[in-house]
């Protein structure tokens, strides 16, 4: 009756229960009258007498069939949801890199003028914009499968707070908002990942902007408590508040878009910020007095332990994206190739294009660039994974610096590109900040 695949196993642990006169319980196939298998919980308990001895076992079989295959297919659909997720996302930021490309090369080529400045802000927030629902999208996916690792080192959270701040002042200011800031001068020490950090309070900051009125204000604190062991970053906004109904529910991902409440758009957001703050065993919390009262949202983050001492920043040679480098861009999309090479080259390097993977490796092989720039979802033989393996087999390409470029974002893609041989990861689509700090990782 048992499956041949799990007969051995099953015996073996019946044996081993019944042997030490411990309750057994296990989950197998069975062959019925119809040749099939189907599923059963099996489970066996000893019954004893007066003194203890074991005088037989009392056992039970429950189909569970049904159960086990709907479970499976739940599983399935799982996978296929973040996979189309993934999926998705990326085709989604294919389109956004030349159009932030074709943003930057106007900041950097166009002259001064007062409306080109306005529309070209416009564009520029609204990529940024669509770039950061996309992320959030991936986040959500990864963290409740809790596919989502950290970076964790020792931070100075009232660093990366007054920086986040300042970094979102030109955006809060431009919307006729006042922002205040209130962060003590001497370091607060948490253990975390700052890339996340980062992420929590600008997903809060721009939650504050968004449902704020005109002439409001913003106000971002960081009140260390030891005694308590703990640091908490407040956001305080004069905006729409958030009506009592809606608090329990504001974190949860996907609820509040059918919801006709203030905030009602808000939540993909703050479950993003929920989900990462718990892997950091910290809160997060919203308050408001109701219906156009403001709202007060609080991140609640563990001190770190005094007698481990924050590690010191480890210094930079020269910044190696400040002279001119031999660029060779490798990427199928005719627009977002022709943009980025343009932006690279008013960064003042010189710039090659290939649209093949084969075509990029031997170009490499002919020109000898400083650095190589690659898509990963290239078409033909050789993806962005082979270019990277390829030029890494060349020992005359030694010293070449790799440089992925993909709209999928996730560890394991981050891995894979690592494995394959590249320097660095840059997700599309990528601003002029993340280009130079990739090419600024080159050594030598």
């Amino acid at each position: 009756m048992h499956h041949p695949d799990h007969v051995a196993g099953v015996e073996k642990k019946f044996r081993r229960h019944v042997a030490a006169g411990e309750p057994w319980e296990d989950t197998f196939p069975l062959r019925g009258r119809d040749a099939q298998y189907r599923w059963f919980l099996s489970r066996a308990f000893p019954l004893r007498d007066d003194s203890g001895k074991v005088l037989s076992w009392f056992g039970t079989h429950t189909d569970i069939d049904a159960q086990r295959r709907a479970e499976e297919a739940l599983l399935e659909a799982d996978r296929r949801k973040d996979e189309f997720i993934a999926v998705l996302a990326h085709e989604l930021r294919n389109p956004l890199a030349p159009v932030r490309n074709a943003v930057e090369i106007l900041k950097l080529a166009a002259p001064p003028e007062p409306r080109l400045d306005r529309t070209r802000a416009v564009i520029e927030r609204q990529v940024g914009h669509m770039a950061r629902l996309l992320d959030d999208l991936l986040d959500v996916s990864r963290i409740s499968r809790g596919k989502l690792v950290l970076q964790m080192q020792r931070c100075d959270l009232a660093a990366i707070v007054r920086d986040t701040t300042e970094d979102y002042r030109s955006s809060i200011e431009a919307a006729g908002l006042r922002l205040q800031l209130h962060v003590p001068p001497e370091p607060v020490w948490v253990d975390g990942d700052p890339v996340r950090l980062t992420q929590m309070l600008g997903n809060l900051l721009t939650n504050a902007e968004r449902f704020n009125q005109a002439q409001g204000s913003i106000e971002v604190s960081c009140e260390p408590s030891p005694a308590e062991g703990s640091v908490v970053v407040r956001v305080r906004d004069t905006g729409i508040g958030i009506e009592a109904a809606l608090l329990p529910r504001l974190f949860d991902p996907f609820a509040q878009g059918a919801q006709d409440m203030a905030r009602s758009k808000g939540g993909l957001g703050l479950a993003v910020t929920r989900g990462l703050v718990e892997l950091h065993r910290g809160t997060v919390s919203a308050e408001s007095a109701g219906h156009g009262r403001g709202a007060t949202f609080a991140l609640q983050l563990p001190l770190a332990q005094a007698h481990t001492l924050p590690q010191a920043p480890s210094a930079v040679a020269g910044d190696a994206a400040a002279r001119p480098l031999r660029i060779l861009v490798v990427e199928d999309n005719v627009d977002a190739a022709s943009t980025l090479a343009e932006l690279l080259q008013l960064m003042g390097h010189a710039v090659e294009v290939d649209h093949t993977g084969r075509a990029g490796v031997e170009r490499a092989r002919q020109w000898r660039p400083d650095a190589v720039i690659s898509d990963l979802g290239l078409p033909g033989e050789l993806d962005g994974f082979g270019v990277a393996a390829a030029l890494r087999a060349d020992p005359a390409l030694g010293r070449m610096h790799l440089v992925a470029l993909s709209g999928y974002v996730d560890e394991k893609t981050r891995r894979r590109c690592e494995q394959a041989g590249f320097d660095t990861h840059v997700a599309k689509p990528p601003d002029r900040g993340a280009l130079e700090r990739a090419l600024a990782s080159r050594k030598g």
